[in-house]
């Protein structure tokens, strides 16, 4: 994957958690009832089949960009460790 399509795709998972991450503080279970309308949404999510977002994958992208410092390169889809190697099985 080039270096365009993963700016892409990282700027598709900000454009999800950017009112998660903003410098606005949310109430008590704000949170909660943000993440809960996105994952009802169906989306249109770059270089992927899928049309869902799962509750834990938010998660994981506010702690990723939390975690970073809240750097945008934080989201960009990471290379598979096995990258090169065969997946199929003798």
């Amino acid at each position: 994957m080039d270096e365009d399509a993963k700016k892409e795709i990282a700027v598709f998972r900000f454009g999800v958690i950017n009112d998660l991450v903003g410098h606005r503080r949310l109430k008590r279970g704000e949170k909660e009832e943000i993440i809960r309308e996105k994952i009802s949404f169906q989306w249109d999510i770059p270089f992927s089949e899928r049309s869902y977002i799962s509750r834990s994958t938010i998660h994981n992208w506010v702690k990723r960009y939390e975690d970073s410092g809240r750097k945008l390169e934080s989201l960009y889809p990471k290379d598979r460790k096995d990258k090169g190697n065969s997946r199929a099985l003798n």
